[in-house]
This record gives C-alpha cells, structure tokens and sequence, in this order.
C-alpha cells in the first residue's frame, strides 16, 4: 500500500476591513487573520455596531480580488450574530464555508448585516487561501535487481514520486539512504541511497527517485528505510524498502533444463539400463534352465534344437535394448522350448504310431505270419529291429528318418521278397494239374489258393503281407493234409480198377500212393511238398501211359485228374486182349500260367535341405534329400517370388539361392508328374525388412517428439511455479533441479499409464 499525505488545506482569512464613511454602523473588531483547510472551515467573525442590535449577517457574491466576475463554487454561511462584549456593543457570529473548499487565490467576500429595526449596513472580508504542496509516495515498495552484472554496480529500479495538490512545487527534496538487513535482520555492507543529492518536484506532476548500492550485495532480500525531506513539506516521510536480489529468471529455465536432462539420463536411460541388465540376468538364468532341459533330451537332435535355441536366447538378450524386448526373448524361447518339447512328443507318438504301422504290415494283427512268409521277410525285420533301437534310444528325428526312408521302400522291398515266392508257388500250382473225383477237394483247394495268390500279387503294401501270408496257410494245409490224402485216395481208387487187368500197374499205384503220404509227413516246406507231389503225379501218368501209349481218352482222364477214369480206360470191366506194344508216351503238356499283374512302381519321398535363415546377398547351398538316392528325372526349383531370390546352379541334388530381400521365402523342387516338395525358410534379418526399418525411423521420431515436448512441458510448468519465488539461492537451485529431475520421470510414469488406457478396444 502507499501511504498518501493529506492535503493541508490553508484558508488564511485576511479580514481586512476599513472603516466605512461616515455614517457606517458595523465596523470589524477582533483579529483580522483567521486560518482555516477544507476539514475545519469554521470562522468566527466579531464586529461593532453603534447603537443597534444586528440579526443576521448574509454573504452576498464573492469575487476574486482582481475584481472578476466569476462566480465561485463556495459560499460561507452565518449563524445568529451573538453579544460577545456588551460593554463595547461587540457581536461575534460562526460562519462556515459550505460548497466545494476554495482554490488558491484571494477573494472578496461582501457580506451584509441586518438589524433589528429593519435596516442594513455592508461589511467587506478579503480571503486569502495558500496551498500547501502534497507529496504522494509509497509506504512500502519492493525492488528487485537481477544477478550476474557484466561490469559495475546491479541496476536498481526507480522509485515514483508525485505532487498531488497541483497548486505548490516541492523543491530541494533529498533522501536519506538505508544499509540494507538481510534476512536475519543482520546489516551486510551495502547501502541504498540515492543518485542525486537533492531534486524537485513539479506542481501535479512527478519523478522517479533514482537508487543505487554502495556495493554488490549477495543473492538474498533485505530491507531498509528511505527518509524524503524537503523545506516545502511539514514533515519527512518514511518509504520501507525490500530489496531482491536474485539471479536473472533464464538461470532457473537452465536449472530446470538440466534437471529435465539428468532426469532424463538418470530415469530413463540408467534406470532403464538397470532394468535390462536385471532383466537379461534373469534370462541368463532362464537359458541356463533351458540348457539343463536341452541335456534331459534323449533325442540328440531335440537337444540340438534345444542348444540352437539357448544360442539364439543368448543373442537376442545381447541385442536386447529394453526389458520389453529380453521379455519378448525369453517368451519366444519359453514358447520354442514347449513348442520343441510338443513336437518331440508328437514326433515321438507319430513314430510309435508309424512303427506300429510297420509292424502290422509285417506281422498283421501283431501276429507272426507263416514261417515260409517270416524267412522271406527277414532282411525287413533286421532293419525293422535296428529302427526299434534306435526309437527306444530316444533318437527319434533319427529313428523317423530311417522309418521314413524304410517305409519309401517298404513296397518295392515286400514286392522284391514275396512276389518271386508268388510267382514259383503260383506255377508249382499249375504243375500240380487239375485233379477229379475222388481227389474234387484237392482240386477246389487248388482253384481257391490260385485265387489268393493272384489276390495277394495284387495287393498293396499294407494289405500284402496278410494276403501273402493267407496264401502261405493255405498252401501249408494243403500240401499237410488236403493234396497227400485226395491225391492217395486217387491214386488207390485207380489201383483198385488195375488190380485184376494190370496187377502190376497197380502194385505201383498202392506203392506210390504210400509214397506221397510218406514224403509229405517228412517234409516241412510246402514249396518242396507241391514240386514232389507234382512229380508222383508225372511218375503215375507215365505208368498209365506206357499201358496205352496214345490213346486220346487216356490222355484226357490224365490231363484232368481223372486217375480212376483213366484206370477205366485201360482196363475196362469187359477184359480185353492186351494192346500192342506202342512207342514211348510223351509227357502231358501243361500250359503256361498266365502272368501276374505288375505291382505300381513306389512313390518317391523327399525333402528339401536348407538352413533357418539365409544371409542377404549370399550365395546359399539347397540340398534335396533323396532316400533311395537321385531320382531318374530333372528336377525343376521355384521360389514364391524372383523379386526376393534367385536360383543358380540348378539339378536333382539342390541349388544355389541368393535372397535378395529380407522376409520369408518358399522354396519348391518340381520333381515332375505333379510331385512338387517346398520348404519355408527365412532371409535376411527381420530388422533388415523395409517396413520394420521404415518403421523403426518413424518409431525413433516419435519417441524423440514425445521426449521435447513433455521436456519443454515440464520446463515451461516449472518455470511458471518458481519464477515468482526465485532469488537464485543454493535451495532456489536444488528446487529447480529436482523439479526438472523428476518432474520428467513423473510425466513418463503418467504416459505409461495412460497407455494402458488409450490403447483399450472402444465398445
């Protein structure tokens, strides 16, 4: 607040009165100079009159002194004329000035007195009113000047003065300067005084009072007392100081600045920094947990994978920039190792189920098949029982490769063992002729097992074991029991009919019927059984030949099995003389089996070699793994895009590729006939793609937009908050600092927040 002086208003009444000519009744008494100010207008007026009593006393129009006509805005009222001394016939009457106070000037006031009988006489006052001058000045006032000062003394502000009345000039006004307290109320070297010794100040106009210290006071506030003196004033007047002195506010917007900065550095990047290292410790122990898992594996190239997959752990974590991204790392290597562990079971269980497969081809109903089927299969069951051990190993990829490359030839391998076997037993068939009654059930047993093994030439690699082996049971009951009792019955039955004809053609029919029933219990094998049962056969139809050499009707019993018929043919019921000897009989002649089908060729089984990542720009080497060796056919290779690779060096056994851009690439080997292999692989970096560098770039200039603008924020904010408080101090500074400091830290924790806000699915 500023204290302002009251305006003094002097109102000197100069009464000056004369006396009037002869004949005036009121003439002035008393004091003639009378001073009053626009607060006190009070006047007391005494007067004489001769032998009259006066009543009233009016004031008519006052003038002022130069004798102009103006009319003034102020007037002065009278009370009751009163006797003061009647010995003398004094009165004295009270009059006050009513209106606005008078301007500084001289004025005439003509008044006129009124008697009691009804007459008047006139009195003239003269006013004079001299102003005083006023000097308005703050009580109080706080000064600032800002630190550091190239060169000199700090500026201090000025200090305005004015004269308020507009009728007086102060002259010869002068201050007394002060010695600054600090706040401690302790006085420090340094005084305040003014620039000039003395200065005036115009009537209604006013100046700045110019300060400076004696010497550069430290940052702090102090107060002092300026005294103002000056010959025109009644009195002096105290002005209370409070001086400032602070370092210059663009200081503070640096502290802050550097506050942000370290903030910055300290919150973010070291804080950050000790997050990853905690973070890549932590997956350090995650890969050394993943390298124990790898050494549970008993599949070698399981924990391969595995040891693949801690190598890539390790170097995504010595890439990692942020705990998101060592996070990121070791969710993908915790998905990896699950996903390895998951397709090692499934690859374990497929093998299992595979070799189940296997083994049921071999052995339907896991039930051994005829010996004669066994001894052909043997070399398939060797392999099958390594491929066992190596499953029960633990090998599985291993284990399935061998499977994979058995089962390719699996067909070819069944075709090449049993077909042969077929083919002898399906002739042997054949050789062993038609057979009639009484030997019918040989013959229809005969017809069935032609049937089966024409079946079983025909099946397929699933079903061809278990055809070949129904044909092996059946071949096997009849050469044990079927064919040795229908053939001996034929054969006695015949024997029976040449007994009193040709009792020798019989004697060696009865023998070679025993004959067959002998060799068929001492031999095992029912191949060996057919071809010998086939050559009594040729030994009994050379007998009956000898006795008829010729005869068509013979020949015909012969070729059909008809060994009573043809025993009918030579010795018929009526005896009849005995033939004459003819040549030799040739043999029956029997005709060629027909062939067999051809079994379908197999299908070949292949797959393409290549690395999980290929470089950019390099030459890579692409193999095709061919179980049974390089196919008789070119071999055509095809990527899913020229833009991303090429391909050189082309043939059945790989190829050379060169990706030329980052991202995933097919790889496919036409290998003809609509047999077409691929295999996914990718090249390059994922970092090196155009849309994740693109977007790297943009990701960085967002982040570093972000960065400016919550630091100009937090400045900008601090700034507002401590200028008007800010002197410079040591705590002035450290406040700014910390506000700075965490002030951004504060503002990225909020960002964060307000993220997991923002980034929510609207309804």
């Amino acid at each position: 607040m500023q204290r302002k002086s009251k305006a003094l208003l002097f109102l000197s009444l100069l009464l000056c009165a004369k006396l009037s000519p002869a004949g005036q009744v009121a003439t002035v008494s008393g004091t003639e100079l009378f001073v009053v100010d626009c607060t006190n207008q009070a006047l007391t007026l005494r007067f004489r009159v001769a032998g009259k009593v006066p009543q009233a006393v009016r004031t008519n129009n006052i003038r002022k002194e130069a004798g102009s006509a103006t009319a003034v805005a102020w007037s002065i009222t009278w009370q009751v004329p009163q006797p003061s001394m009647p010995a003398i016939t004094e009165y004295q009457v009270m009059g006050a000035v009513s209106g606005t106070c008078p301007a500084a000037g001289r004025f005439v006031v003509p008044l006129t007195v009124v008697f009691a009988d009804g007459t008047q006489d006139n009195l003239d006052i003269r006013v004079v009113r001299a102003a005083e001058p006023v000097l308005d000045l703050p009580a109080s006032v706080v000064l600032r000047t800002d630190l550091p000062v190239a060169g000199g003394l700090p500026y201090v502000p000025s200090i305005r003065l004015r004269e308020t009345s507009g009728a007086a000039a102060i002259e010869g006004l002068s201050v007394s300067g002060g010695q600054l307290k600090n706040a401690a109320g302790e006085l420090v070297d340094t005084v305040l005084n003014p620039a000039l010794s003395s200065s005036i100040v115009v009537a209604g106009q006013g100046t700045d009072l110019k300060l400076r210290v004696s010497s550069e006071p430290s940052v702090g506030t102090y107060t002092t007392r300026l005294t103002v003196h000056s010959p025109a004033l009644k009195q002096s007047q105290a002005i209370d100081v409070t001086f400032k002195v602070a370092f210059l506010p663009v200081y503070l917007f640096i502290t802050i600045l550097v506050g942000v900065v370290i903030g910055w550095v300290v919150n973010v990047r070291l804080a950050g920094r000790a997050a990853l290292d905690t973070a890549r410790l932590e997956a350090y122990r995650a890969a050394g947990a993943l390298g124990r898992r790898a050494a549970q594996q008993k599949d070698p190239t399981v924990q391969q994978r595995f040891i693949a997959l801690v190598a890539a752990l390790e170097s995504d974590i010595r890439d990692a920039r942020t705990p998101a991204e060592v996070q990121a790392a070791l969710t993908k290597s915790a998905g990896g190792a699950d996903a390895i562990e998951l397709e090692a079971g499934k690859a374990a269980e497929a093998l299992r189920l595979a070799l189940l497969q296997v083994h049921e081809q071999l052995a339907p109903g896991h039930v051994a098949p005829d010996a004669m089927v066994r001894e052909k299969l043997e070399a398939l069951a060797g392999q099958l029982v390594d491929i066992d051990a190596a499953a029960a190993a633990g090998d599985v990829i291993d284990a399935q490769r061998r499977l994979d490359a058995f089962r390719s030839t699996l067909a070819p391998s069944l075709a090449a063992a049993l077909q042969p076997w077929l083919l002898d037993l399906y002739e042997s068939l054949h050789e062993l002729g038609e057979w009639s009654a009484p030997a019918q059930a040989l013959e229809q047993e005969r017809g069935r097992i032609l049937t089966l093994v024409t079946a079983a030439y025909q099946a397929t690699a699933g079903q061809f074991v278990s055809e070949c082996d129904k044909v092996a049971i059946a071949v096997r009951t009849l050469t044990a029991f079927t064919a040795p009792r229908a053939i001996a019955e034929a054969f006695r039955a015949a024997a029976v009919a040449l007994q009193a004809a040709k009792p020798a053609v019989a004697l060696a029919l009865s023998a070679l019927a025993a004959e067959v029933l002998r060799q068929t219990a001492s031999d095992a094998e029912p191949l060996n059984t057919l071809q010998r049962l086939t050559a009594v056969r040729r030994d009994v139809e050379a007998r009956m030949q000898l006795e008829m050499p010729g005869d068509a009707g013979l020949r015909h019993c012969l070729e059909t099995g008809n060994f009573p018929g043809a025993a009918a043919v030579i010795a018929p019921p009526a005896a009849m003389p005995p033939a004459a000897p003819g040549p030799l009989p040739t043999p029956i002649a029997r005709t060629t089996p027909p062939a067999l089908p051809a079994a379908a060729p197999p299908k070949l089984i292949c797959r393409i070699l290549v690395p999980a990542l290929l470089p950019l720009d390099r030459m890579t080497t692409v193999k095709l793994d061919w179980p049974g060796g390089a196919p008789p056919r070119p071999v055509v290779w095809k990527c899913d895009g020229a833009a991303k690779a090429s391909i050189a060096n082309e043939n059945s056994n790989g190829a050379e590729i060169t990706p030329s851009q980052a991202g995933f690439l097919t790889i496919m080997a036409d290998l003809g006939g609509g047999d077409v292999v691929t295999a996914q692989t990718y090249a390059g970096n994922l970092m090196q793609t155009p849309d994740l560098v693109k977007l790297a770039k943009e990701s960085a200039k967002v982040n570093w937009s972000i960065w400016f603008f919550t630091a100009a924020l937090t400045s900008l904010t601090g700034y507002l908050i401590f200028v008007n408080a800010w002197m410079g101090s040591g705590a002035d500074f450290f406040a700014a600092f910390v506000w700075g400091f965490f002030g951004q830290f504060s503002l990225d924790r909020i960002r964060d927040t307000v993220k997991t806000t923002t980034a929510r699915t609207l309804p």
